[in-house]
């Protein structure tokens, strides 16, 4: 495994902290995100009793990992207090791009440490799950609300040894095979959430359920620049297979991608290296913690599967360790329902697992057009956000040599009719 600089990566709540004075729009478009987030960081440091504190912020360069925020590692420090170390977080995405497309992600961060994860922590202790079975989230401290200056405070996982997966390397198995123990758990707890409070998820499900027609200008814009750049990256014949795939370049693909289909659930829908952190313990083992909440999305459990597989790996994990990771992610799964007192034939068959499989797997195509050319590209090469930026000021114009190559591995394994299929996905 590669490791890289921990929260370089998109993150992520347990208390509400009142933010401090608001700072004017003049200032915000002025990118004045030190100063939002000490408001914020003042107002913690008082409620947690540190008294005539002092706070050390340090910027986290993001090395193009990292488009919709501001990120800082900081140091509370006080008169008889141990020192408290946190991650802030705030938002870059200015008037521009947001009078454009709707933005969520802050809104859908709040939502899930103040209320999901909270339901999510009690449904856990309600059934008595061990240490080793349960879902763990980063600690929070507070956050900002207001407009175009949210802001999130966690507590700092890299102080405690954790630390991100490199996004240019393809995962290996032990890695892989603990990230979709997590997933397992997190799926299982939305099911759990699903069966004793029906009307609150259904609720939820309603709330965030994708809709095609919001944005939809700017999400097809978006898609026919990051098809035309995978066409760009391919051979003269792969190119050929991707526009003979996809038509006329419309969104259909992208709003087919996300479907719910006989099981719909809360899928995290980022599922990505990026946005795992783990340390690996004294005996060898690994632990890992599930970050960055912000992309919240009704769908189906295949969607985050496939979703990690096409965004770290490459043709030859998946002509070695597809299959198995497909068993390894179902199985846990299983474990984790019937921890929850959930019968798995009744929630989640197998034979609903395999027909979510197969009707999701033509999407893996588009979940890496989508995706690949943002977690691929090379740091000169990647998108300078600030408050002007427009929605296609998040396209990648240009692609890196491992995009090609990845690229050129999936495409190739198009059959003529233009379809996936499980052979194909495994590089045969």
């Amino acid at each position: 495994m590669t490791y890289v600089e921990p929260y370089i990566c998109n993150e992520i709540q347990a208390c509400a902290c009142a933010p401090g004075s608001s700072l004017s729009l003049d200032k915000m478009a002025g990118q004045d995100h030190e100063a939002i987030l000490r408001n914020l960081l003042d107002s913690i440091a008082e409620q947690l009793g540190y008294e005539d504190h002092q706070l050390t912020v340090t910027p986290i360069h993001t090395a193009g990992a990292n488009y919709t925020s501001k990120l800082f590692r900081t140091t509370i420090s006080g008169k008889d207090k141990e020192d408290l170390k946190v991650f802030g977080k705030v938002a870059l995405m200015g008037v521009t791009l947001r009078s454009q497309v709707r933005i969520r992600l802050f809104e859908t961060e709040q939502f899930f440490y103040n209320e999901l994860a909270n339901i999510y922590e009690n449904i856990q202790e309600t059934h008595g799950l061990a240490t080793e079975h349960k879902l763990f989230f980063p600690k929070f401290y507070g956050y900002n609300d207001t407009e175009l200056q949210e802001t999130i405070v966690l507590e700092d996982l890299s102080a405690r040894g954790f630390s991100c997966y490199s996004r240019f390397e393809a995962i290996d198995w032990p890695y892989a095979a603990k990230a979709v123990e997590e997933m397992a758990k997190l799926h299982a707890l939305s099911m759990a959430f699903a069966k004793e409070n029906p009307e609150q998820f259904e609720r939820l499900m309603g709330n965030y359920r994708f809709d095609p027609k919001e944005n939809k200008n700017a999400v097809e814009c978006y898609w026919k620049k990051m098809l035309s750049s995978a066409i760009n990256a391919c051979t003269e014949d792969n190119a050929r297979l991707l526009e003979s795939h996809y038509g006329d370049m419309d969104d259909s693909a992208f709003v087919k991608m996300r479907q719910t289909l006989r099981r719909p659930i809360l899928v995290h829908s980022d599922f990505r290296p990026s946005n795992l952190m783990h340390k690996i313990r004294k005996d060898g083992s690994l632990e890992m913690i599930v970050i960055d909440y912000q992309l919240l999305q009704a769908g189906c459990p295949v969607y985050d599967l496939l979703f990690f597989i096409m965004s770290g790996s490459d043709a030859a994990f998946r002509r070695d360790h597809q299959d198995r990771l497909r068993e390894h992610y179902y199985e846990h799964l299983r474990r984790a329902m019937q921890r929850l007192e959930l019968d798995p034939d009744e929630e989640y068959s197998r034979a609903d697992f395999d027909y979510e499989w197969n009707e999701m797997l033509p999407n893996a195509l588009t979940m890496a057009v989508f995706s690949l050319p943002i977690i691929t590209v090379d740091e000169e090469d990647a998108p300078v956000i600030d408050h002007n930026t427009d929605m296609n000021g998040f396209a990648i114009m240009r692609t890196s040599e491992l995009f090609s190559k990845r690229m050129n591995e999936i495409v190739s394994r198009l059959p003529q009719m233009g379809h996936f299929d499980s052979r194909m996905m495994n590089g045969y």
